[in-house]
């Protein structure tokens, strides 16, 4: 595993916040009231030029902006902190995921300044149109999102719309399409939600439910079917969402208490083979290794990767919370905090790496291997690599779209 002088890309968490409130994203429950654990923090100027001196940053290729809890976008000090990047290497590319929906045009604008149209990309997190967007991104404002858009477009801020196909928003992907060119987006990405590529033993979810603030079914999101051409109604939503889930509650105490029954039966269910699934995938094609990355979260812990980084919150999941129980006890989170030991005492003092390596000999993960690297590294039916299976879908895709409507694309 790659040591501080090694780290070539560096994935940071800058805010823990969000002004969204996705039914996928874990900071959520199902997209209704807050994981009510969640440490809400955020980056300083003063904290990132601290932790990452100028030295560091010049060695790095990329800093990507994104996380599991947050948006970059909810941090105060954005500007500053990508002004400081810029300023220490101009060759680093930075990249930034937001869903746009917060600060104004003028920041926006103001941010592009600072941008490299060459080298860095803001992607958008757009899921449709005016009448669909907010069905997956609750609570984003589609005219204040555009004009955020637009203002930073306008300053020549280089910018991908990205976009996750759902059922109810899969026959508009070439109509958003159209609208990225016509606004100067330079890509135009969609592809499939994670949950709807994997989720339990390797199947793909049919759909997720979306709750209100207290634990009720608001509606329920379906997956999109295989030609991605047909569209589902919000009314739809609604009435499925009565029928899979009827009376389904799950206010904050039964959150909280379903958690902790699965976090105490968690040896029980691994002994009892939750994971064995996972057994059979052997060989491991670590992200973090072949990128020399790492992945900073909003509170300063550093991981290889951004899906080891969900532990910073306790996630839930069995996959999740076995990860969580064995750096508590293997390694300690105090001790990988480099707010309170620097990035190279952690990467070159705790062996914290190594060990997480030294797991992948184990044959079966209810005796130590950590699922999680398995899960989303294993060589073979690979989540990730099934979540861009999407890429060779859409590419056959767009050729019968292009021939069947007779317009070009720019893809």
């Amino acid at each position: 595993m790659i040591k501080y002088d090694d780290v070539r890309k560096m994935h940071i968490e800058l805010s823990s916040k969000c002004n969204a409130s996705c039914p996928g994203c874990p900071r959520n429950v199902s997209g209704g009231y807050t994981l009510p654990w969640l440490d809400t923090n955020e980056w300083t100027i003063q904290q990132f030029q601290d932790t990452f001196d100028q030295e560091f940053l010049g060695k790095l290729n990329l800093v990507l902006m994104c996380g599991n809890f947050g948006d970059p976008g909810t941090c105060i000090d954005l500007f500053e902190i990508v002004k400081y990047i810029k300023e220490s290497n101009s060759n680093c590319a930075v990249r930034i995921h937001t869903n746009g929906g917060m600060r104004s045009p003028k920041f926006w604008g103001k941010l592009a300044g600072i941008m490299n149209p060459h080298k860095d990309m803001t992607i958008w997190s757009i899921d449709g149109l005016e009448d669909t967007n907010h069905i997956y991104r609750k609570k984003v404002k589609w005219n204040k999102l555009i004009a955020n858009v637009e203002a930073y477009i306008a300053a020549g801020g280089p910018s991908t719309w990205e976009y996750l196909v759902f059922g109810h928003n899969q026959h508009q992907v070439q109509e958003a399409k159209k609208l990225s060119e016509k606004m100067g987006f330079v890509n135009f990405f969609y592809k499939k939600a994670f949950g709807f590529t994997e989720e339990k033993k390797g199947m793909g979810l049919d759909g997720m439910l979306s709750l209100d603030d207290v634990g009720d079914i608001e509606y329920f999101i379906p997956a999109p079917d295989d030609n991605w051409l047909n569209s589902t109604s919000l009314e739809q939503t609604k009435i499925k969402g009565s029928t899979v889930a009827k009376r389904h509650e799950l206010s904050k105490e039964v959150f909280i208490k379903h958690f902790k029954y699965n976090e105490g039966n968690l040896e029980k269910d691994t002994q009892n083979g939750a994971m064995d699934w996972l057994d059979s995938a052997r060989n491991i094609d670590c992200m973090h290794i072949r990128e020399r990355e790492i992945y900073v979260d909003a509170l300063g812990g550093v991981h290889p990767c951004c899906f080891l980084g969900h532990v910073s919150q306790n996630a839930d999941g069995i996959i999740n919370m076995q990860y969580y129980q064995w750096l508590k006890q293997n390694v300690g989170f105090d001790n990988i905090n480099i707010l309170k030991h620097g990035l190279r005492g952690v990467l070159d003092n705790t062996e914290y790496f190594e060990k997480i390596r030294a797991t992948w000999d184990i044959p079966q993960h209810k005796d130590g291997r950590i699922a999680q690297c398995t899960k989303h590294c294993q060589t073979k039916n690979n989540p990730i690599d099934s979540l861009y299976e999407s890429t060779r879908h859409q590419q056959n895709l767009r050729k019968k779209q292009i021939s069947d409507n007779g317009y070009q694309t720019s893809d």
